[in-house]
């Protein structure tokens, strides 16, 4: 039993060896001076050893890069064998439990701690023995794992204690600091790498402090994160943060990290746009309106979600909520659509699937020819796309799909239903050439209601589009408000999820 009790713990060993090793991680470099390497719980050059739970202890999805550079399991304190003072707790594994507890899928952590106590940002400049002891481990890091999926997510940055004792190194520290991110950026080959830097909690001169604090406050450079750590409760010192406060920090930082990723090239956009007929609009939506006044009525199926954000009138990206077309759709009051229900659907039923930005463009009462190349809609439609598509930093998301509800207002004469299928296709055409997307995906719903006489032209015309990539929902027997021509809430939620059905089905 002892001979199986030893093979045993063999074979556990080698488990762990292999997925710190082979599995693809999400990396994260942590630099700068002691209170990123932590002395959290360290007094007179001794840890308490004292491990917050759940905060700080091991987790079996987050590993270390150790002064070996090779993985192994991280444990308190993150920064043995690296910085060679005493370390105690710092606020790098809280930063990671956190972000677990929050993205329970977001996978396997490295993290490569690289803070050394008591440093300059001049001896982080490039050509130091500390900026390639950086440079190397993080490329040591990702050619470490073995995997081309293993990313640099960001680098966890808290300096500048060391640059409050004197004048010259406090004024300097801005223009130092933007050419050590630039450099940094430059040799890993990340040129848009996120910076989340810490916003100084103490120094050695308080106005010196001031300016160092203002010069990090006030960083220029794209893509860098501030998290201000003042505030936060200091050790006895009045220079480090304490346990509680490294715990609070990590949190912070996680935070930020996944503020990050609402707004980034994560985002995968909807395009929802709709043409409807008279003065109203289904892909709009009306659902709750009556007389042109809203019931203010949201079903849990449109509630606001942290995860679906909407592109609004002055092409900002907001957390979405009903009703989704308002400001974009000024003709007609507007409620429920099908826009919320689709994206909130979408999550519920893929829950890893992401951050889901909507770009709202319908507009009421048009028709198809409305829509065509040149004209004022198809050229706003275009615009608020390719805002979408690109960030500030330069990064880029991606459009997943339009959904498409229009064409009751091509019911009323036959000349509009007869050429509709034509101009439906012209449309598909030339808006994937200017989006240069050939194969975007078009979800197209199949009329529910429309002129008597001519609506079942168009929805042959919509239902048999003969072009690749197009999908056809029908609405036909959803129900209808008492106009007997828009959805009503419940009509809107139920093609909401029709739509995502649609949107699945491929994959």
């Amino acid at each position: 039993m002892k001979n199986l009790f030893i093979l045993l713990v063999l074979a556990f060993i080698n488990a762990i060896n292999h997925q710190a090793h082979c599995e693809s991680k999400h990396i994260f470099l942590l630099a700068g001076q002691s209170n990123m390497a932590g002395l959290g719980g360290v007094a007179k050059r001794r840890w308490d050893h004292v491990v917050p739970e759940p905060e700080c202890i091991r987790n079996p999805n987050i590993f270390k890069l150790n002064a070996a550079l090779n993985w192994e399991p991280a444990e308190e304190p993150l920064h043995a064998g690296i910085d060679i003072r005493t370390n105690g707790i710092g606020p790098g594994m809280p930063f990671a439990n956190s972000l677990l507890r929050k993205l329970p899928d977001y996978g396997v952590i490295g993290l490569v701690p690289c803070a050394i106590s008591g440093t300059r940002i001049v001896q982080w400049q490039k050509g130091t023995d500390l900026y390639h002891m950086l440079l190397s481990r993080a490329q040591a890091a990702v050619k470490q794992n073995g995997n081309d999926s293993s990313t640099i997510e960001a680098l966890l940055w808290y300096q500048g204690e060391s640059d409050t004792k004197n004048e010259r190194d406090a004024y300097a520290y801005k223009g130092r600091l933007e050419q050590f991110i630039t450099d940094l950026r430059t040799d890993l080959n990340l040129p848009h790498l996120l910076i989340i830097q810490v916003v100084l909690a103490s120094g050695k001169k308080e106005y010196l402090l001031e300016v160092v604090r203002k010069s990090q406050l006030h960083i220029v450079l794209p893509n860098v994160k501030c998290v201000d750590a003042m505030g936060l409760a200091l050790e006895d010192d009045n220079l480090h943060l304490t346990t509680s406060a490294q715990v609070r920090l990590g949190n912070m930082l996680s935070d930020a990290f996944i503020d990050y990723t609402r707004i980034d090239g994560r985002i995968c956009i909807s395009i929802c746009c709709e043409y409807t007929a008279s003065a109203h609009s289904n892909m709009a939506g009306l659902g709750g309106v009556v007389k042109n006044k809203w019931d203010h009525l949201v079903p849990p199926e449109s509630s606001p979600n942290p995860n679906i954000l909407k592109l609004n009138a002055e092409l900002l990206w907001e957390v979405a909520e009903e009703p989704l077309h308002s400001g974009i759709d000024t003709n007609v009051t507007n409620g429920i659509g099908p826009g919320m229900p689709f994206a909130n659907s979408l999550l519920q039923t893929i829950p890893d699937y992401g951050i889901i930005g909507l770009v709202p463009c319908a507009i009421s009462g048009t028709k198809i020819i409305d829509w065509q190349k040149g004209t004022i809609f198809y050229n706003q439609l275009v615009d608020r796309a390719m805002v979408a598509l690109q960030n500030d930093d330069g990064s880029f998301n991606t459009i997943d799909a339009l959904l498409w509800y229009q064409g009751e207002s091509d019911t009323m004469s036959q000349a509009d239903a007869n050429a509709y299928k034509g101009r439906l296709q012209q449309f598909i055409i030339d808006l994937r050439a200017d989006l240069n997307l050939p194969n975007l995906l078009i979800i197209e719903v199949a009329l529910a209601s429309g002129g008597k006489n001519y609506i079942d032209i168009v929805r042959q015309a919509q239902l048999n589009t003969e072009l690749p990539n197009v999908r056809c929902v029908d609405a036909r027997g959803l129900p209808l408000q008492r106009d007997k021509l828009h959805l009503n809430t419940t009509g809107q939620i139920q093609l909401g999820n029709l739509l995502t059905d649609a949107f699945i089905s491929p994959f």
